[in-house]
């Protein structure tokens, strides 16, 4: 797992919010999504995420639509670069 803003995001929500737990609200939202889609959106390789998927993921973690969006900008901008999290490593 890298630890990207949108993981630290998840990781501070209250609880232990894990991909499987988060998979199954988006379930239950309406909006089923597997880990392996959830995983690519923390990690940033979805360059324009479907704005319903960021305010599910957002309602599910307990933040702001705002914040969330925020930090996935900033994983953007650390997988472009090649900094961070994603210093040295294949996922860039």
């Amino acid at each position: 797992m890298l630890n990207t803003p949108l993981t630290r995001l998840r990781k501070a929500a209250p609880g232990s919010l894990t991909l499987e737990k988060l998979e199954q609200g988006f379930s239950k939202k309406g909006l089923p999504r597997d880990r392996r889609s959830i995983g690519a959106f923390e990690r940033g390789q979805n360059k324009t995420p479907p704005e319903a998927f960021i305010k599910v993921y957002a309602a599910l973690i307990g933040q702001p639509v705002t914040k969330v969006a925020a930090a996935l900008r900033e994983t953007h901008k650390l997988r472009g670069r090649g900094i961070g999290p994603f210093e040295g490593s294949r996922a860039a």
